[in-house]
């Protein structure tokens, strides 16, 4: 981004013009903080902190994974739904919390999307935006171990656990074409370091528009180190 930024006067006009987003997604992401805010009153969603920067720290943070989307994947490329292949399968997010980045990629228009939360009360309120939004989305209730793994073409996860710990969650959900998309601050090199040593991947480092220490690494063709795939 060229011109300063104000990270908390930065809102939903701000986010359209950087990103071109619609004016009728802009109106679901403004309902969507609208109702997480109201909710923060009850339950912890986000950090306190953040909150007066929710669309710099929260939405804009999210909403720039969209554009690194395998394009024939999103809900306004697609025209047809084959019975297999990378276009059948869903989009992961591993310890979705307020929803971020899954609800996010969902309102701008992913068009399958599951999201694996533990906490009861984020749960709720993640089934709660689907509902008023009608978004063509999942979420399951528990830990990720205690999921059924099923083949997903785009995992995410966001601030739940390092590098290698997430391949570790996310290894009975990869396939061989799975594309990991996982925000990252400062520990970047030696969380990707770390997980070298028992995992194998093509990575791209992507800088990130809103931590300028922040990156995105963009994984494909991951496997454990010792398999024969």
């Amino acid at each position: 981004m060229t011109a300063p930024v104000n990270i908390t006067t930065f809102g939903v006009a701000d986010l359209r013009q950087q990103l071109n987003v619609p004016r009728e997604t802009c109106e679901k992401l403004e309902h969507y903080v609208a109702t997480l805010l109201k909710w923060q009153k009850q339950i912890n969603l986000i950090s306190p902190s953040t909150v007066p920067e929710i669309w710099w720290r929260h939405i804009f943070d999210s909403a720039q994974l969209y554009a690194l989307l395998p394009e024939k994947l999103t809900a306004s490329a697609v025209t047809t739904t084959p019975s297999e292949g990378p276009l059948s399968r869903p989009l992961l997010d591993l310890g979705s919390g307020a929803g971020f980045p899954a609800l996010v990629l969902a309102i701008m228009g992913w068009n399958d999307v599951h999201m694996i939360e533990s906490n009861g009360k984020k749960a709720a309120f993640l089934r709660q935006i689907i509902r008023d939004l009608d978004l063509q989305a999942v979420v399951h209730h528990g830990r990720i171990e205690q999921i059924s793994p099923f083949p997903v073409s785009v995992m995410t996860s966001r601030a739940l656990a390092s590098l290698e710990q997430l391949l570790v969650y996310a290894e009975g959900f990869l396939q061989t074409d799975t594309l990991c998309l996982l925000p990252k601050g400062r520990t970047a090199e030696d969380e990707v370091a770390h997980a070298a040593r028992n995992w194998k991947f093509n990575i791209e480092k992507i800088a990130s528009q809103t931590d300028p220490e922040g990156v995105i690494l963009k994984l494909t063709q991951i496997s454990r180190r010792g398999d024969r795939n």
